[in-house]
């Protein structure tokens, strides 16, 4: 029969809905609200939920929160998703809250899930429900709640920040789902409570071996913590003989004893590669299980997600209750097999004792128990037989799992901003490194080039003008070569100009020159045009002064009219530009102040 035909009827539900926390305790994460003492814990904890927004990325355990506050204060929970509820709905549910209230006397809480997608009057829709008591309501959101949701519902709901996970959180629920036999992949047929059938210590050892072949990456146990079963089973063999009736003369209970002592060695030995057991035997290379945390960017729905599917494509390592033939170009690990195993004297079995995989946990592996944690004969037989087929996620498996997944980013939404806005303050603050990291990101996220080529233009005008004014050019090059070139040919000169617009000199005089002229514009009105800088190009215009007395300037000495008068007459000359002692910009204000001296002069001359 097929792996695939003895799967129970709960594989079929997505390994990230399996996973789900059942309990505060075995959420990870949001330390920041769920630590003890903090107002979020101590609210569940105390059983006084409250209407609440949770804002996060995707996968942070916004709805797995709602759950819990529902479970822990016995209440309804109504589960609806703005994406396709409407007001309908929302009365629908709120005619259960109240036939709840009456019939089973508890309250109810309505999670709505993507609440940011509701309008102005669905969102208003709860406001009185909300106020009598009738319900608890529980949005999620991705977006900024302040942009997303009016002010009224706002008012009423508290706003809790959910963050990304940590990789360290990741790398835990991988451990959770690979040795979980019920809700996770290890395969519960073969946890230790099956009957367990003999299995020689040589084939054990072989087990063990088999944990570092195919090259020099390691693999980590992935398994639960078993010990007290091992512990357990040693009991059990205590009692068995604690009568002294075996009948036994004293060379039996030596040689038993002997061969206690090889079987003990070789559970060190497994224990050391795998842990007291591993169900199902699925196991997981370090670099592996690095590259899925990293990869799943810190959604442990994608990282469950990814991992169900690298579970299906897991390899075989070790037929069942048979050992794999190690290549002959692979080193052999030593397993230390107690005194008297193998051929030899003692002292030759084991030369070097630091080398032992019985004194010694392996590099880049964990042991499921304390190294001091007692195993027996009889557990070895029992935790062998538990095991069962060796799979194997390799960093060549998850490498075409996760091919073509990408980093957060929602074109429109918060990250998008927040991206766009650290590639535009990493140019401004003359980081190129980091203007390039956030250039990747944007474009791996699926940012639209054209879209950051013209912002590369607004940035090279707004930072850095007439400091380097070929950063225009070099912005607007960029921007034609990606319209010409496409992706990803076009994106190195994305990157390009965003290189030089980082490195170069920068002032922002022209913007803030810019930004004034438009306050005053806004300010005073539409001021008349001084007569003698009006264009005359009739008789009658002639006739009515326009132009009349104006200052060519190419007639003038230097090309400069010294002391005319440009601005309209009923508004006092203002100095908007002032460039900045960097780049061209030194030489600029250097000319500009030997024009304003010769303005000083001419004022000063009689008319």
């Amino acid at each position: 029969m097929s792996r695939l035909a003895n799967k129970s009827p709960i594989s079929h539900v997505p390994l990230a809905e399996r996973m789900r926390p059942r309990s505060l305790d075995e959420v990870v994460g949001q330390s920041h609200l769920l630590a003890p003492g903090r107002p979020l814990r101590e609210a569940i904890t105390a059983d006084r939920p409250h209407s609440a927004i949770f804002w996060g990325p995707p996968g942070t355990g916004k709805t797995t929160l709602a759950r819990l506050i529902a479970a822990a204060s016995n209440s309804r929970f109504l589960n609806l998703s703005a994406v396709l509820a409407g007001v309908k709905d929302i009365r629908a549910a709120v005619d259960e809250a109240r036939l709840v209230r009456t019939t089973e006397q508890r309250g109810t809480i309505l999670f709505i899930d993507e609440v940011h997608r509701f309008n102005k009057a669905q969102q208003d829709a709860f406001l009185p429900h909300v106020e009598d008591g009738t319900l608890v309501f529980i949005g999620a959101t991705t977006e900024n709640p302040s942009f997303a949701l009016n002010n009224a519902l706002l008012s009423r709901a508290r706003v809790y920040l959910l963050k990304p996970l940590e990789l360290v959180d990741l790398e835990q629920l991988v451990d959770r789902a690979l040795s979980d036999p019920k809700r996770g992949l290890a395969d519960p047929e073969r946890a230790l409570d099956s009957v367990p059938a003999p299995v020689s210590t040589s084939a054990l050892a072989c087990s063990a071996a088999s944990s570092v072949a195919g090259g020099t990456s390691q693999q980590r146990r992935i398994g639960p913590e078993d010990a007290e079963g091992a512990e357990a089973t040693k009991r059990a063999d205590g009692a068995d003989g604690a009568d002294g009736t075996d009948g036994t003369d004293t060379a039996d209970r030596v040689e038993g004893a002997a061969a206690a002592d090889r079987a003990d060695g070789a559970a060190a030995a497994e224990v050391a590669v795998f842990g007291s057991s591993a169900p199902g035997r699925l196991l997981i290379d370090d670099e592996a299980r690095r590259l899925l945390a990293e990869a799943a960017d810190g959604d442990a729905r994608r990282l469950l997600n990814l991992l169900e599917l690298a579970a299906d494509l897991a390899t075989p390592v070790v037929a069942e209750h048979q050992a794999e033939p190690i290549s002959q170009s692979e080193p052999k690990p030593e397993v230390k097999m107690g005194p008297g195993s193998g051929s030899g004297s003692d002292s030759d079995s084991d030369p070097d004792p630091d080398l032992s995989l019985a004194s010694k946990p392996q590099p880049g592996l964990k042991p499921a128990t304390a190294p001091d944690a007692p195993l027996t004969g009889q557990s070895v037989q029992a935790s062998a037989a538990a095991l069962g087929p060796c799979r194997r996620i390799s960093l060549e498996t998850l490498r075409q799992v996760i091919e073509g997944s990408v980093r957060r980013f929602d074109k429109g939404g918060d990250a998008f901003y927040d991206q766009i806005s650290a590639l535009h303050k990493s140019v401004r603050g003359s980081a190129p490194d980091a203007a390039l990291y956030w250039l990747a990101r944007m474009i791996d996220g699926g940012c639209d080039p054209l879209y950051i080529a013209r912002r590369l233009v607004r940035m090279a005008s707004e930072d850095i003008g007439n400091a380097d004014p070929r950063a225009l050019t070099i912005a607007m090059d960029a921007w034609d070569a990606q319209q010409r070139l496409g992706s990803p040919e076009g994106e190195l000169a994305l990157a390009q100009a965003t290189v030089y617009l980082a490195s170069a000199a920068k002032s922002n005089a022209v913007y803030r020159a810019w930004n004034s002229t438009l306050e005053d514009v806004r300010k005073q009105g539409s001021l008349e045009v001084p007569v003698h800088l009006r264009n005359a190009p009739t008789r009658l215009m002639k006739e009515l002064g326009y132009g009349h007395a104006y200052r060519y300037a190419h007639d003038e000495p230097d090309a400069y009219a010294a002391g005319e008068q440009y601005f309209p007459d009923a508004m006092a000359p203002r100095r908007y530009y002032q460039p900045v002692d960097r780049g061209l910009e030194i030489r600029i204000k250097e000319k500009l102040e030997r024009l304003a001296a010769l303005d000083r002069a001419a004022a000063a001359k009689p008319r």
